[in-house]
């Protein structure tokens, strides 16, 4: 049975990363390109009806734009949307910035903590949860994954249906699942490999790294992340598993 995705984007027009994220998706998730929506949000103001005629959701990076301080109109209005998403039960996705969309949708809290970035390849650990969840449970109880990001969950949402399946040294929350629906959100990046995090740096270097850094030396020390990089596809096949067997 097939399924009709989107994948939510949250950059400028003029972002050369749009078309690198959209490739990044389509290979990591496995889904073809004929089932994949782009929709860019800070574009086309999401609109809850169009929306729903949907199967499943991804949602991307943010570019130029955070939670803790630039944003944008259709920023706002997605987050407003998040319960609903959340009441459809529909399968959902959102890698770094899309974690940060769920959190603060649903009533928790995100922001900087001072002098605190993380950039490169981290090891992260499962929870109890995430070791018997069905998306996540087939990952080692650790694995090392792609990060960049300086937002930071401050804050938990008040439902203690939303659960942490993997965690850090750095943070307890990198990885969550909402409920018993497939709707999960992580702050590290399945969708990149080390070469793809890369890529993303050098077009993002001002953002990340002072002005006198080494850029080469920064990505030689990424690492691979095999076991991460089959996330997004084992999520694909637990939601057509879920709407086969409905």
């Amino acid at each position: 049975m097939e399924m009709r995705w989107i994948l939510f984007q949250f950059r400028d027009p003029d972002d050369v990363m749009l078309e690198h994220e959209q490739a990044c998706f389509l290979i990591h998730t496995g889904i073809a390109p004929e089932d994949l929506t782009f929709w860019n949000v800070l574009e086309d103001p999401p609109d809850a009806a169009r929306i729903a005629e949907y199967d499943g959701y991804f949602m991307g990076g943010s570019g130029d734009y955070a939670l803790s301080g630039k944003r944008h109109p259709g920023i706002e209005l997605f987050i407003a949307l998040v319960p609903r998403f959340v009441a459809w039960g529909k399968p959902m996705f959102g890698a770094c910035f899309g974690l940060h969309l769920l959190i603060e949708g649903l009533g928790g809290a995100i922001g900087r903590i001072e002098d605190r970035l993380e950039l490169g390849t981290y090891s992260m650990m499962l929870t109890e949860e995430g070791a018997a969840d069905p998306v996540f449970g087939h990952l080692p109880g650790m694995f090392d994954a792609q990060m960049g990001h300086h937002d930071w969950v401050l804050e938990m949402p008040p439902d203690n249906s939303v659960v942490v399946v993997a965690g850090s040294e750095s943070a307890p929350c990198h990885a969550i699942r909402v409920g018993n629906a497939p709707i999960y959100a992580t702050q590290f990046h399945p969708e990149l490999t080390e070469g793809e995090l890369g890529y993303r740096l050098r077009i993002y270097d001002a953002n990340y790294t002072e002005a006198n850094a080494d850029v080469d030396a920064i990505i030689a020390a990424f690492r691979p992340t095999p076991e991460c990089l089959t996330l997004l596809s084992r999520f694909v096949e637990h939601a057509l598993e879920r709407q086969t067997n409905v």
